[in-house]
């Protein structure tokens, strides 16, 4: 079965987005003995994830799309990525997928990225998709590096109604 997304077929492989930099990543979200708080991220192919964690019970698929040259990219995520009523949400009622655009954008990426506004300074983004059929994703909203966690919260809530 060949999945989709905004048209662009899926590829078998498009894993570990944050590369070999899991202690980075650690010291971005977890500071100060906050680790409790660290993003359920989903790592493995964008392809996997989808099969395992979004067809069965449809939550909805958010992309978290980092970028290292943004204003906001330490901001985000301890501030609104962190925060407990975005992570309440996420970890409820989504699946999320990170990838680093920073050096590399994989082509599935790159068609993602079309759908919005490429401004250096408005990474990171989190992109909300949901299920149109078996095999069809569809943008619903997203968020930017500049959304607060109030805005943040009731833009993911809107994207559950959706």
């Amino acid at each position: 079965m060949v999945h989709t997304i905004l048209g662009k077929e899926l590829p078998k492989s498009c894993s570990l987005p944050f590369g070999n930099r899991c202690s980075l990543e650690e010291e971005r979200y977890c500071i100060n003995g906050r680790d409790h708080l660290m993003p359920p991220f989903k790592i493995g192919s964008l392809l996997s994830v989808i099969r395992e964690d979004t067809e069965g019970d449809r939550r909805r698929l958010a992309l978290y799309i980092h970028n290292d040259k943004s204003a906001f990219r330490n901001i985000f995520p301890r501030e609104v990525l962190c925060s407990e009523g975005v992570l309440g949400l996420l970890r409820s009622h989504f699946v999320l997928w990170p990838w680093d655009v920073t050096e590399k954008i994989s082509r599935v990426v790159t068609a993602v990225l079309e759908q919005v506004d490429r401004n250096v300074d408005l990474f990171p983004f989190l992109i909300v998709f949901k299920m149109m059929n078996e095999r069809e994703l569809k943008m619903v909203d997203y968020t930017t590096g500049a959304f607060s966690p109030t805005q943040a919260r009731e833009k993911l809530i809107s994207c559950m109604d959706d």
